[in-house]
């Protein structure tokens, strides 16, 4: 095997990718899981970015904002 490998990535192809219908729906199952453990006063808003999509899991009320910081609930919903 050559030690020169020389790899040139393909930016419209990973563009392409990133913003699939395969990987925004593994985006928003995540975030809906950590949406879950969260709890009710926090939302998913799933939203395509120029280079790829995202996905933010945030409060939606005051009572999430004052949990969230109290407590650190979307951090720890993450694992």
């Amino acid at each position: 095997m050559s030690k020169n490998v020389k790899i040139v990535l393909n930016s419209p192809g990973i563009r392409e990718l990133l913003h699939s219908p395969g990987i925004e729906s593994a985006l928003l199952q995540a975030g809906q899981k950590v949406q879950g453990k969260a709890g009710a006063n926090f939302g998913v808003r799933a939203i395509s970015m120029p280079s790829r999509s995202i996905v933010r899991v945030g409060a939606i009320n005051s009572g999430g904002v004052k949990e969230n910081t109290d407590n650190n609930v979307l951090l720890k919903s993450l694992h």
